[in-house]
């Protein structure tokens, strides 16, 4: 359980500095390069919710990873388990 929270903290954490990158372009860099209202800028978005995807695979794996991890280290924890003779 500690692995999701864990897990699920650096998501959160990753995200909010990504939507910081996301309004940083919007508020200042799109306005001093003119491209608000403009085409220009979709380039921008579709890489953003790519690397967001990217990001939330990138951790649903951890957390899955994680979680096999557990199941295995109970089976090899497990005293009544067939590989302790």
């Amino acid at each position: 359980m500690t692995r999701l929270v864990r897990e699920g903290m650096r998501w959160i954490c990753g995200l909010l500095v990504l939507l910081a990158v996301d309004l940083f372009a919007e508020f200042y860099v799109f306005e001093w390069l003119q491209w608000n209202g403009t085409d220009k800028n979709d380039w921008f978005f579709m890489l953003w919710w790519a690397v967001v995807l990217i990001w939330t695979l990138s951790c649903g794996r951890n957390v899955w990873r994680g979680k096999s991890d557990l199941a295995d280290e109970a089976a090899d924890n497990d005293p009544l388990s067939s590989d302790h003779d």
